[in-house]
């Protein structure tokens, strides 16, 4: 399959929905540090608590989910 270039200052070939499954790890740990803040309202503890919601999330995906390994 041949890759398709777009021009400069364009957003032409864009897909919104592969950006956002892109940034799938991003959204993840946004959802965590905004729980955070909601549970104990301080923005220190809701930004330790997004990264370990997240790194949480991908061990739980990695051990639900079927994944295979090439060698």
């Amino acid at each position: 399959m041949a890759s398709k270039t777009s021009p400069n200052f364009s957003f032409s070939g864009w897909d919104i929905w592969e950006f956002i499954k892109g940034r799938k790890k991003m959204i993840i740990t946004a959802i965590g540090s905004i729980c955070g803040y909601f549970a104990f309202g301080q923005e220190l503890t809701a930004l330790i608590i997004g990264p370990i919601f997240e790194a949480v999330w991908s061990v739980a995906e990695y051990w639900f989910k079927r994944i295979s390994n090439k060698k």
